[in-house]
């Protein structure tokens, strides 16, 4: 199969809009270069195990974007030109790459992380040793890694949320990473649902390389798709689509049941936050890091 290396040079100060029109359109994997992702590595106590050589020859100001769609996905390639060409948001370049060579590329980007206090995210092809559960996961062309902030936030969350023997539903599930962290946090069942048939084929993919056999993914619009209230429902998904779906939240949800969602820019989390209050859900938690934010929410008892 063909890949593409979509690019877009642009402006620091569009980086909100252009990765939330990604987020909407299910691209959470993407490189970026920016001066501040300098400042920030300048700043920060971690000490970067891989930091590529080009990021700091990046102007003041000047942002790159990076995305790999495959040739299955012409019209999103096409959708995002008009979308920067409507936008003023720079030139968007395109370059046919092979599969092989992205992956083997990929992989210098992609090391093992530890989250939380009981996660470990590591590419299958990598050795790690760590008393952390660990999710393995394959990051493909197109879908979650774990390091972005909003699938972060989630899987932090899950840690603290999930219970043993929980039902847990995984609404836009991606590449599986949190129905598999859900699985291996100690749920007893979990369904996650698309609406991109390659999703469903990468979250089976990182199911199958973390053993999970009680996680189940279907091709699926939001809510559908599931029978029975759960325990747990999370949501990586932009936030006018969490919007859409909360008046109808409380039947897929136990009483006390909890409710996960990120993929919410800064901006956004007062309308998520106010949307759950207007319908009886107890806001638990809401955080911002890097303009995004994640809310914690209950579903009433009564």
């Amino acid at each position: 199969m063909k890949y593409y290396e979509v690019a877009l040079l642009g402006r620091e100060e569009d980086y909100n809009k252009i990765v939330a029109w990604l987020m909407d359109h299910d691209v959470d994997t993407f490189r970026e270069e920016m001066s501040s992702l300098v400042e920030e590595l300048n700043s920060s106590e971690i000490q970067w195990d891989y930091v590529d050589e080009k990021l700091l020859e990046v102007e003041k100001g000047q942002l790159l974007i990076e995305f790999y769609p495959s040739e299955e996905e012409t019209v999103l390639i096409r959708d995002f030109e008009n979308f920067a060409k409507e936008n003023e948001l720079g030139e968007v370049k395109i370059r046919e790459i092979k599969d092989e060579d992205w992956a083997n590329d990929w992989k210098k980007y992609f090391q093992p992380f530890d989250l939380g206090e009981k996660l470990a995210v590591v590419p299958h092809w990598c050795d790690y040793e760590t008393d952390r559960k660990k999710i393995l996961i394959d990051p493909g062309m197109a879908f979650g890694s774990g390091n972005h902030e909003t699938t972060y936030f989630c899987l932090e969350m899950l840690e603290k949320y999930v219970q043993k023997n929980d039902r847990v539903y995984d609404i836009g599930c991606g590449s599986g990473i949190l129905s598999v962290a859900a699985s291996l946090l100690g749920a007893q069942e979990v369904q996650g649902v698309d609406i991109d048939p390659l999703a469903i084929e990468a979250s089976k993919n990182n199911r199958d390389l973390n053993h999970c056999d009680n996680c189940s993914f279907k091709k699926g619009d939001l809510l559908n798709n599931f029978k029975k209230p759960a325990n747990l429902i999370v949501s990586n998904l932009f936030a006018e689509i969490i919007l859409s779906f909360i008046k109808d939240l409380h039947e897929f949800l136990v009483p006390g049941g909890i409710f996960i969602a990120s993929g919410i820019l800064a901006e956004k989390k007062d309308e998520v936050v106010k949307s759950l209050e207007e319908n009886n859900f107890k806001v638990l938690e809401a955080h911002i890091k890097n303009d995004w934010a994640v809310v914690v929410a209950r579903n009433p008892h009564d």
